[in-house]
Order: C-alpha cells, then structure tokens, then sequence
C-alpha cells in the first residue's frame, strides 16, 4: 500500500503536476490522520469495555457482600426486639417486693436481660480490597462511590453503640454473679453442660435482686442505648438497601 501511495506520488511529480500533487499530499495526511484517530477511537472503546468488564466484576461482588450483610443486620434488630422486650417486663417486677414472680420466670428474664447480644459482623472484605486497591473509581457511579467509601466509618459508630450495650449488660451480670444461684439459674434456662446436674447446695433466693436499685438503673439504661443501637440498625439497613438499589441499577445498566 505504501509503495502505491510513493509510485502515484512520484508519477505526478516527474510529470510537473505540482497542484495535483499538492492536493494528493494534502488528501493523503488527512487519510492519515483519520487513520490514527480511528486507530485512537478503537483503543478508547477497547479500554472502556475492560475497565467495564472490571467493574461489573466488582459491582457483582459488591452485591453479594451487601446482600449478606443486610441479611446480618435484619438478625440483631430482631434479637435485640427481644431483648427489649423482655427488659420492660423486667422493670415491671423490679422493686423492694418481689415475691409476685416465680423464680423460674425471673431467672429467665434475667438471662435473657443479660445475655450476650448477637453482634453485627458484616462482610467488609470486598470494598476494602476495593479502597486498598485504588480501584474505588472503576464504579462510574458518584453517589455509590460515595456511600462506598463512607461504609467503614457507619460501621465504626456502630460499634461504638454496641460498646455502650454491652458495658451495661456486664454491669447487670456482675450482681447477677454476685446476688444470684448460676448452677440454678443455668439448670433452669436449659443449658446442655447443666442438663443432668443437681440443683446448688445454696438456698440463695435470686429474686432478690429485683430489690436493687442499680439492677433497675442497670437494666434502665440498657434499654435506653439498645433503643438507640436498634435506631442505628435501622438506619444501617436502609443505607444497605440504597446501595443495593445502585448496584442493581448499575448492574443492569
């Protein structure tokens, strides 16, 4: 083709066709210069479909994590219904007279009152890899970027409510421990290790401990940080949903 180009313009040179030529040089660099921005042109449209190819990659993998996680969140905020619950019905029995609950069902509620709460353990492993990787800005969309990078930090006040919990729920453990029959307590709730054990030696009556006004103020205000913990749980699970709403949006785009 080059050779082609160089016989045509050398013919119309050694025939004194200056103007002619002057027109084929100028109608040969602008072929050129279609040529390398079409050349230009293809290796754009050959990036974008690769940077494309990675991004749906990325956002299927972000779809998993945060289906996940919802799914995580939606189980503590209903633990933590019941574990409200049953600290209202505690407060209903607390007081100097004690005597109107059985103490089957007080060391029930007691142990529920003071259980261990089901923490939110989400998958965090794949927008980390993401922000790690530099890679936060192959999703072409502004507003789940956004939400992407601010995901560690909902997640750290989180937690921080959830360190409030449970500062309160071992205060109400430690006169557990101190003023109730744990053998007892824990025959009667139905744990497996104390299922064929004989009841304790003591004859410590737990429900004492309804007449404690730091058991009342422990379980108190308890529920007043689990009330708020659960507000964050809600609030958690509707930025979870705006970011699965974007992702599918993006995905089927």
């Amino acid at each position: 083709m080059i050779k082609f180009f160089r016989k045509i313009r050398q013919q119309l040179i050694e025939e004194g066709k200056v103007r002619k030529y002057l027109v084929y040089a100028l109608g040969e660099i602008l072929l050129v210069v279609v040529g390398i921005l079409i050349a230009l042109q293809v290796n754009n449209w050959n990036q974008e479909k690769k940077k494309r190819i990675v991004e749906e990659e990325l956002l299927q993998a972000l779809s998993q994590e945060f289906n996940y996680n919802l799914e995580q969140a939606k189980l503590v905020t209903d633990l933590l219904n019941t574990v409200k619950s049953n600290m209202i019905l505690m407060l209903q029995f607390t007081g100097p007279d004690y005597n109107h609950i059985s103490v089957q069902k007080f060391e029930e509620l007691i142990s529920e009152t003071g259980k261990d709460e089901l923490e939110y353990h989400p998958s965090i492993g794949v927008v980390q890899d993401i922000i790690n990787a530099g890679q936060l800005n192959n999703i072409s969309n502004t507003d789940l970027r956004r939400k992407l990078a601010s995901w560690e930090s909902k997640l750290r006040k989180l937690d921080n409510q959830e360190k409030i919990v449970e500062s309160y729920r071992e205060g109400i453990k430690d006169i557990t421990i101190e003023n109730g029959n744990m053998v007892n307590l824990f025959i009667n709730v139905g744990l497996p290790e104390f299922k064929n054990m004989d009841s304790s030696a003591f004859t410590t009556d737990p429900r004492v401990m309804l007449a404690s006004q730091k058991l009342e103020n422990l379980i108190a205000y308890k529920l007043a940080a689990t009330n708020s913990l659960e507000a964050n749980y809600l609030d958690l699970e509707k930025e979870i949903q705006e970011i699965l709403a974007l992702l599918e949006q993006e995905i089927n785009h």
